[in-house]
C-alpha cells in the first residue's frame, strides 16, 4: 500500500514520463495493487498513464501487471484515456487493446461507458471520440479489435 506522499509523486512521475521514479515507487506493489489504484474517481493508475503520459510508461504499467478496469461510477476508460493523449494516442492505443479483456472488449470500444447515465448525453465512446478527433489510424485499431 502507498502512502498518500508515493501517491502524489507517482502522479507527477507519470505526468514527467519518469520512469526510473515511477519503478522506484510502485517496486514491490502487487499487480492487484497498481490495477486498483486510483488518483482520482474516474482515472486509475493506468488510465491516468494512457492520458498524461507516454508509452513506455503505459508499456512499463502493463509489464508490472496493470490491468484495464471497469469502474463502475466512472464514464472513463483506459481506450477513452488514451484517445484524450494528443501526442501519443496511437502507440498507447495499440498498446492497451491487447490487454482488455475479451468478453468486455466489444462494449469498452462501442459504448460509452456510462452505466449509471452519470453523464448522460454527454459521454462517448471511444469509436466516437476517434471519428471526432478525425483519427483514421485509431479508428483503424478499434475497428480491429472489434472484429
Amino acid at each position: 500500500m502507498l502512502t498518500d506522499d508515493e501517491i502524489t509523486g507517482l502522479q507527477l512521475a507519470v505526468e514527467a514520463a519518469a520512469l526510473e521514479q515511477i519503478q522506484g515507487i510502485i517496486s514491490g506493489q502487487a499487480p492487484e495493487a497498481l490495477s486498483g489504484l486510483q488518483f482520482f474517481a474516474d482515472h486509475t493508475l493506468l488510465m491516468y498513464a494512457c492520458e498524461r503520459s507516454t508509452p513506455e510508461v503505459v508499456e512499463y504499467l502493463l509489464q508490472k501487471g496493470a490491468r484495464t478496469s471497469e469502474l463502475e461510477w466512472s464514464t472513463n476508460n483506459e481506450l477513452k484515456s488514451a484517445l484524450r493523449n494528443a501526442d501519443h494516442r496511437r502507440e498507447i492505443l495499440a498498446l492497451v487493446l491487447p490487454h482488455v479483456p475479451e468478453e468486455i472488449r466489444a462494449d469498452m470500444i462501442e459504448s460509452d461507458w456510462d452505466p449509471d447515465d452519470i453523464d448522460e448525453g454527454k459521454a462517448q465512446s471511444p469509436l466516437q471520440m476517434a471519428h471526432e478527433l478525425k483519427d483514421q489510424a485509431c479508428l483503424d485499431l478499434l475497428s480491429q479489435y472489434l472484429s
